[in-house]
């Protein structure tokens, strides 16, 4: 184990993963390294970074955030940084949230399922999950800078009919589906620039006869990603 710091003062109580791939720290301290903020300090990248303005005197006891970034912290504590009262609990709504928004999940009959796993903040990870159908061999995972709205039909004639192209194809992924289904990891680089930053995306599948030819195609419900900052 790699020390992270010899600074520590007083004590830590809980610790926190954040969807940014940082760790939340809280406990009685005045501050943590090079952090001034007391009760509650982010680790990430080897560095301690300053969290929101801390809390008043007390002590933080436990640390929980949400899957798109709002903290709670629980202890003893009566106020928060700003000095405004806030006994026992304090809340945290990010200035810039992470989001999703799925729809045109419009294939008749049904189509793949996409469901995000992990949200979209700046230097973390974006991730989703997409249940396929049980013939299908081939998906590809779509990418776009901008928002489609095509019928799948126009450009392959044998899909499933009502299936709706959601994404621009900007980047596209070809994927072996692993047990029914297939997985999209895209990590996001840790720079201010992505922060408010918007991308559309989705996944085509595929499904193939023996013999070689297509039989069918369906496309899944498109999520319109903004990416948040924590």
């Amino acid at each position: 184990m790699t020390p992270t710091t010899s600074a520590f003062q007083d004590r830590i109580y809980d610790i926190e993963a954040l969807a940014d791939g940082s760790l939340l720290v809280a406990g009685i301290f005045p501050g943590i390294a090079t952090s001034t903020t007391p009760q509650i300090a982010r680790y990430k990248d080897g560095e301690w970074l300053d969290f929101a303005n801390g809390l008043g005197s007390g002590t933080a006891l436990a640390v929980s955030a949400s899957e798109s970034g709002e903290v709670a912290i629980g202890g003893t504590f009566y106020e928060n940084g700003n000095g405004a009262v806030s006994a026992y609990l304090a809340t945290l709504q990010l200035p810039c949230p992470a989001s999703v928004v799925s729809s045109n999940a419009n294939c008749v009959g049904g189509g793949p399922i996409m469901t995000v796993t992990s949200m979209p903040f700046v230097g973390g990870p974006f991730g989703s999950r997409t249940q396929l159908g049980a013939g299908d061999d081939f998906a590809f995972l779509i990418y776009g800078l901008a928002a489609a709205n095509l019928s799948l039909q126009s450009v392959l004639p044998y899909a499933v009919p009502g299936c709706v192209i959601g994404a621009a194809p900007d980047v596209v992924v070809l994927q072996v589906p692993s047990n029914g289904e297939v997985t999209a990891d895209l990590v996001l680089p840790s720079h201010a620039a992505l922060v408010g930053a918007e991308f559309w995306h989705q996944v085509v599948a595929l499904d193939f006869s023996p013999s070689g030819p297509p039989l069918g195609a369906s496309a899944s419900n498109t999520v319109a990603v903004t990416v948040g900052l924590f």
